[in-house]
């Protein structure tokens, strides 16, 4: 059976909403939905509603909504990744895929040897960004969207008050693997801290640990950044679940 259309739709607390330009045009001309169409709606925010198409010009798309449900919480633990900007469409893969795996907060990070991703998130590069989150939220069916945090130094991240237990992805033949950190740990919060493709430097290291990051391994072999930042994820959150 096909699944319902689903459109993102950040305001849906009245009878009637409008859709953002980018998904009135998604839903006329992709999915080709004309006036009295039903089409699933998600605020990002735990919200789905049904929505009704009840006039529809060009990029003007107006629904009537019903059927209004909310999901109290996000499930499972609520984690902050936060990660060195990797170059082009890696970047876009690891939102994407970060979104999948139900990452609470995205947080870019300057560091020393960072090597692409500029020192602030413009609102057309917010667009961008938020543009591809919707997108794998929309394809998996999911009803929050991460909270994309503005682009930081490690410093400034570091120094934020944080209830949560801290990861740090760490190279060193010496770190304990991820399961050994987290075996009869139960955390509601995580953040997961993945430095630059040359590595932290020694004073990010001791930086971060002074925080309370905690250095933890996946394997033997040196991941790019958005494969770091992924697998981590995921081992966390498989991990989180097992116990």
């Amino acid at each position: 059976m096909a699944h319902t259309r689903r459109i993102y739709c950040p305001d849906l607390s009245g009878p009637q909403a409008d859709l953002p330009a980018e998904e009135a045009n998604h839903a006329l001309n992709v999915l080709r939905m004309r006036v009295g169409d039903t089409v699933e709606l998600f605020d990002g925010m735990g919200s789905t509603a049904t929505g009704t198409i009840t006039s529809a010009k060009r990029s003007d798309v107006a629904l009537a909504i019903s059927d209004l449900k909310a999901l109290p919480d996000r499930p499972g633990p609520v984690i902050n990744l936060a990660f060195a900007i990797p170059k082009g469409k890696r970047l876009d893969w690891l939102l994407e895929k970060a979104t999948e795996l139900g990452a609470a907060t995205l947080t870019p990070i300057i560091f020393s040897r960072s090597i692409a991703g500029g020192n602030e998130l413009s609102a057309s590069k917010r667009k961008r960004w938020l543009g591809h989150c919707i997108s794998a939220a929309k394809q998996c069916r999911l009803d929050f969207l991460p909270e994309l945090s503005g682009i930081t130094d490690l410093q400034t991240f570091l120094d934020a008050p944080a209830d949560s237990l801290r990861l740090m992805g760490d190279l060193a033949s010496e770190t304990p693997a991820l399961a050994t950190v987290l075996a009869g740990r139960q955390a509601p919060a995580i953040q997961i801290l993945i430095g630059p493709e040359g590595d932290f430097t020694d004073q990010e290291k001791i930086s971060a640990k002074n925080a309370g990051f905690i250095p933890v391994r996946l394997g033997h072999t040196t991941l790019r950044v958005e494969t770091a930042a992924i697998a981590l994820l995921a081992g966390v959150i498989a991990v989180a679940e097992s116990q």
